[in-house]
């Protein structure tokens, strides 16, 4: 399987994730438990596979050579992390992770991972928001991204810096 991005679990935000990417380059792959997470994926474009996220012998089964960056974005941090260590193993450029509780984070960035903490990140929003920064750009302000104004931040939302 070779994609520049491969997204795995999630049925909510990597599913969502999956789409959006697949609109705009169309090499994006989803593997994801849930059947209807991947037929959504797979209608919008994204080489999208049903596969049992449990067990790391799925991930050898797909055959990840080295994709430029794999998201992993499942509800739970513990198999968040365990799948993004196997990622990391087989040579991943580049492996950002879903981490859905701030306590969490370190673990991900002492396992070599790229954490982006949900909760946090929708924290410092509401308070850029509340001081009277913009959170999001739109189309017209932005050139680069469509999120965040701080890269750091993009990267790494638990707010601990430079990821």
């Amino acid at each position: 399987m070779n994609h520049d991005t491969v997204i795995i679990g999630g049925r909510g935000a990597g599913e969502t994730l999956a789409e959006e990417l697949a609109n705009e380059s169309g090499e994006v792959a989803f593997l994801g438990d849930d059947h209807r997470a991947v037929e959504r994926a797979a209608a919008a474009g994204a080489d999208a596979r049903v596969v049992d996220l449990k067990t790391g012998t799925a991930l050898d089964r797909e055959g990840l050579d080295g994709p430029d960056v794999v998201i992993v974005a499942s509800h739970e941090d513990g198999r968040n992390l365990l799948v993004a260590q196997l990622v990391r193993i087989r040579r991943a450029n580049r492996v950002i992770a879903l981490v859905n509780d701030p306590e969490n984070v370190d673990a991900f960035v002492d396992a070599g991972v790229e954490p982006v903490c949900a909760s946090t990140a929708l924290a410092s929003a509401l308070d850029r928001k509340r001081h009277g920064e913009e959170v999001f750009e739109t189309e017209e302000s932005s050139e680069d991204h469509k999120w965040s104004t701080n890269e750091n931040e993009r990267l790494r939302s638990d707010g601990g810096g430079d990821a």
